[in-house]
């Protein structure tokens, strides 16, 4: 990931927990991993 390469460890890590967290949750995926949300959805809430 980008940020560690910049050293920046902990963003990167708080990043990866939270797309974790999000994706296991199941509500929310976008097409390309096999779901129906839009980027629309983001912008009505």
């Amino acid at each position: 990931m980008m940020l560690e390469w910049l050293g920046e460890y902990e963003a990167a890590r708080r990043i990866e927990n939270a797309v974790e967290k999000v994706l296991s949750e199941g509500k929310a995926k976008m097409y390309d991993l096999c779901g129906t949300a839009t980027s629309d959805m983001g912008r009505d809430s």
